[in-house]
């Protein structure tokens, strides 16, 4: 796992080895509201559908590599 945040690759690590989920008391890493949630779920329900276009436009071609050079 990549990440450059030391202190979450030690959290990640500590939940890995002791095997035990992280309780709801916990205070969060990050706190994210409902609006920001929605608006996160909406880019991936639209990146979703654009990847599905994707594939039935352009079945033999890598996806990513494509999507790299329309980017830039």
């Amino acid at each position: 796992m990549h990440s450059p945040s030391k202190t979450e690759r030690l959290w990640f690590s500590h939940l890995l080895e002791s095997q035990t989920l992280p309780s709801p008391e916990d205070t969060p890493l990050l706190y994210v509201d409902h609006s920001k949630k929605r608006h996160i779920h909406g880019l991936l329900a639209r990146s979703e559908v654009f990847d599905n276009f994707l594939q039935l436009k352009f079945p033999n071609l890598k996806r990513v590599r494509m999507l790299f050079h329309m980017l830039f």
